[in-house]
């Protein structure tokens, strides 16, 4: 059974205090999408199977890194990298404030016709 979060932190047992989350800034080719932690290295991007890299590395919404095996059974709005084998290196799970940035990329193609302002953190479809 999947449960979903909306503060990875308190899936772990802890969270942050009332306004200690920060917005973080992403690169230009993290993608978005609804991701589910399987049973690692499974995960789901979108309803379609995906693999996690070696090394992965999981940043919850308090940008520590987690633990991708704690997040087992967990369903989060994410941005996540891939490499150049299509596995995915790194994930961040999205705060709230970081979510409501609309649009974002969701596929390679998106990002490659798109233009990012990176001081910004916004994207302009053509």
């Amino acid at each position: 059974m999947l449960r979903c979060v909306t503060v990875a932190a308190t899936a772990l047992g802890f969270a942050l205090p009332v306004g200690a989350q920060m917005p973080r800034s992403f690169p230009a080719d993290a993608l978005r999408g609804e991701m589910v932690f399987v049973q690692p290295p499974h995960v789901t991007i979108d309803g379609r199977p995906a693999l996690l890299g070696a090394g992965v590395r999981v940043h919850g919404e308090d940008n520590r890194i987690v633990p991708a095996t704690h997040l087992t059974g967990v369903k989060a709005l994410v941005h996540y990298r891939l490499e150049h084998h299509g596995h995915v290196r790194q994930v961040w799970v999205l705060q709230p404030i970081e979510a409501a940035r609309r649009p974002w990329p969701t596929t390679l193609d998106e990002a490659r016709s798109w233009t990012f302002d990176a001081a910004e953190q916004t994207w302009t479809k053509p």
